[in-house]
């Protein structure tokens, strides 16, 4: 339980608008995330690996959400436990692993047979059991799960610390939290594509594994420390809006 310390304290206006802008860059590129994946993930997979066909892809893609929906009820209940702040910076961790390992999958797991002149696998095929596609499906799921615990924590602190931080503009401030979260699903498809028609698989993971980690820097710099201190829904202090 947090105690109060010589009464109310004010805040520095100009740490808020830290705090607004760290938050709207995480949601932004996270929503990024989710979205770019969908736009070359289904070509790359379904011509290299054959197994993996439209339902296989459909359900990597779904495992994002999943995890959001589990554990976005579990996140939330334990944010004073852990600490806002520190939920930020684990789920964006989370999700820069799980992006590296995206780009990992190829080069652990083999392809088991060649493009096709039509998009599709042709003859060349080196792993007749199909056991290299089921494994890279099933690293996928996996990875693509863990990205969804990520974001999940990052999105149910940020809206949490918006609350908090803005209780006279909570709507406002949430508005412009969607605002970021539309603008993220709107971009991620044209950067995937664009990083993945010059990089490829591996190396687009590997650049938007390096596009969070900034991110995370400006997180870790921009938002307060005292965003960990707070005993509840109500901070001691004075907010300047």
């Amino acid at each position: 339980m947090g105690q109060r310390v010589g009464g109310p304290v004010e805040v520095d206006p100009s740490e808020k608008r830290k705090t607004i802008t760290a938050l709207l860059l995480a949601l932004g590129i996270l929503q990024t995330l989710y979205m770019n994946l969908a736009a070359f993930f289904p070509i790359y997979a379904e011509n290299h690996y054959r197994w993996i066909g439209p339902g296989q892809v459909g359900v990597v893609l779904a495992m994002f959400q999943v995890a959001y929906l589990l554990f976005s009820p579990v996140v939330g209940q334990n944010l004073q436990r852990f600490g806002r702040k520190n939920v930020i910076l684990a789920g964006y961790c989370l999700c820069i692993l799980a992006t590296i390992g995206f780009g990992m999958c190829p080069i652990i797991v083999p392809f088991n047979c060649k493009p096709g002149n039509k998009g599709g696998c042709n003859d060349t095929d080196n792993d007749p059991t199909d056991s290299n596609s089921k494994l890279f499906f099933a690293l996928s799921l996996v990875i693509r799960f863990i990205q969804g615990i990520g974001d999940s924590m990052v999105a149910t602190a940020s809206y949490s610390i918006v609350t908090i931080e803005f209780p006279h503009q909570r709507d406002i401030y949430i508005g412009y939290c969607q605002t970021a979260v539309g603008l993220g699903l709107l971009m991620g498809p044209v950067i995937g594509t664009t990083i993945y028609g010059f990089a490829g698989y591996s190396n687009t993971f590997f650049i938007l594994g390096g596009v969070l980690a900034g991110s995370l820097c400006t997180a870790i710099f921009l938002l307060p420390a005292r965003i960990n201190k707070y005993s509840n829904d109500k901070p001691d202090e004075i907010v300047l809006e």
